[in-house]
């Protein structure tokens, strides 16, 4: 596990600007399924025993009861995401892909357990699962956020150091909030407005879910704006940036439309505006997701450009390296390279007089001794001659680069 980051490539440069979108991406499938499955599972286990006895069922399936959503929603994401983190710090003393795989086997516990509850309702297996999920997801917290505090990084020493900390407590926050709206909504919808899933019961009980859902919505919506504020204010000065402020803004009014659709649903008793409020918080999600990386980014702008420097650099070489193995395999055909002059090269040069172009004559013997200097113009021309036009670009291959300088060379010395 100690070599694990050593194991991740590095970033290419094309892979490297679209980093951060993809592990905003993943955080999004990752922590809206999570946190779901928390607060679903704890609502069932708080509703009521004396209703109807579905209840507490309807409320711990609310995100499935197969194999098929903690592998795909929960599993997956995780284990890319730690890959594309591994990737983004790369380089760095910040061990962000072995600290992500440690979180792995409590989070196979989480879903294993919650799974095994989802199918018998043994309230022991609830509660153990949604306080291991709960501690996974504080331990993941944890790690995202020294992604913004770099000078912490040389200090790392524990699998979680910067567990017990108010950002970690904030974020979590957060992260719960979003969580109790994104339940509200989804109760409300899954089973008010979905026909495939639509319950049936005990009018009493309806009533009482169909609140709930609406209840856990509103308070969702209403308390987390206070907690954002909260991060704004804790936030390390470096991490701080305009796209961050108006991703929070963006989020604040976003917030107090869904809470003004919950207490439309709550007071007038009915979950007309369902699919809008799970919808919202989907979004919120995202921008929370992406709100996050965004954070990482404007506190390591330096390790940024340093790791676009190195992927150029590592291009570079990797180019060079295949120029090289392609130059030795290459068959140099004079014949060809007269053809290419007969049929590219005439119109603008001739051995012995002014064209376009300067003379051959005048210009081959700089490059006696120097083919390769001579197949670096032909390839990549430059302006040298003020007096004459730049050359333009004639986009051979490098054989035909080869073949061309070659009969070049060749013939000028015959014609001299």
């Amino acid at each position: 596990m100690g070599t694990l980051d050593a194991l991740i490539p590095p970033p290419t440069m094309h892979h490297l600007p679209v980093l951060g979108g993809l592990a905003a991406f993943l955080l999004l499938f990752f922590l809206s399924y999570a946190g779901m499955l928390l607060v679903s599972t704890a609502a069932s286990l708080l509703v009521p025993k004396g209703g109807d006895p579905w209840m507490g069922g309807a409320l711990a399936r609310l995100t499935g009861s197969t194999w098929v959503p903690p592998v795909v929603f929960g599993i997956l994401p995780f284990l890319t995401l730690a890959f594309l983190m591994g990737q983004v710090f790369h380089g760095e003393v910040f061990p962000v892909a072995r600290m992500l795989f440690l979180l792995l086997p409590a989070f196979l516990l989480a879903f294993g357990l919650l799974l095994a509850y989802q199918r018998g309702l043994d309230p022991r297996l609830g509660g153990a699962g949604a306080a291991v999920l709960l501690l996974s997801l504080a331990g993941l917290t944890s790690v995202l956020d020294l992604g913004f505090l770099p000078e912490h990084w040389g200090f790392v020493e524990t699998p979680l150091p910067h567990l017990f900390s108010v950002s970690v407590a904030v974020h979590l926050a957060a992260l719960l909030l979003l969580s109790v709206l994104a339940t509200g909504g989804a109760v409300l919808y899954f089973y008010f407005r979905w026909s495939e899933r639509k319950l049936e019961g005990e009018e009493r009980s309806l009533i009482f879910l169909r609140n709930l859902g609406a209840g856990m919505a509103l308070g969702g919506g209403l308390l987390l704006p206070l907690v954002l504020v909260w991060d704004l204010y804790t936030l390390p000065f470096q991490a701080l940036s305009d796209r961050g402020f108006a991703l929070a803004a963006a989020m604040v009014v976003l917030l107090m439309l869904s809470s003004l659709l919950a207490f439309t649903m709550l007071k007038n008793a009915h979950a007309r505006f369902a699919a809008c409020v799970f919808g919202s918080a989907l979004v919120l999600f995202g921008l929370q997701a992406f709100r996050t990386v965004d954070l990482q980014a404007a506190a390591n702008r330096e390790h940024a450009i340093l790791a676009a420097m190195e992927s150029a650099a590592l291009r570079a070489e990797e180019t060079a390296r295949r120029e090289d193995l392609m130059a030795a395999s290459i068959v140099v055909d004079v014949a060809l390279g007269e053809q290419i002059f007969n049929e590219r090269c005439t119109a603008c040069h001739q051995f012995d007089r002014k064209v376009v172009g300067p003379p051959y004559n005048q210009v081959l013997p700089k490059y006696r001794d120097r083919l390769g200097d001579l197949e670096a113009f032909i390839r990549k021309p430059v302006k040298v001659d003020p007096a004459y036009p730049a050359m333009p670009a004639l986009g051979l291959s490098l054989g035909e680069v080869k073949s061309v300088a070659k009969y070049l060379m060749e013939h000028g010395e015959a014609q001299r």
